[in-house]
């Protein structure tokens, strides 16, 4: 599990990192599967929600990147428009 930790905090610096990441202040309505972790917003391709203990939170990439589920960052995306 720590292991887990270190992997979603390097992930989530890497955002922050790339462009700042705006975070919302309350938790959103998508339900996480996992304890812990990146998931792509469904509703949207340019967000994705962290979970912690199970308690998602929102983030939107910044301009012109859309969230790579695979990599877990925001990257350049051809195909999120």
């Amino acid at each position: 599990m720590t292991g887990r930790l270190v992997v979603l905090l390097c992930a989530l610096a890497a955002v922050v990192l790339a462009g700042g990441a705006d975070p919302s202040t309350t938790p959103a309505p998508f339900k996480c599967s996992t304890e812990y972790g990146l998931f792509s917003d469904p509703d949207d391709c340019h967000s994705f929600y962290e979970c912690n203990e199970f308690i998602p939170f929102h983030f939107t990439c910044p301009d012109n990147l859309g969230f790579d589920d695979a990599a877990h960052e925001c990257n350049y995306m051809p195909s999120c428009k």
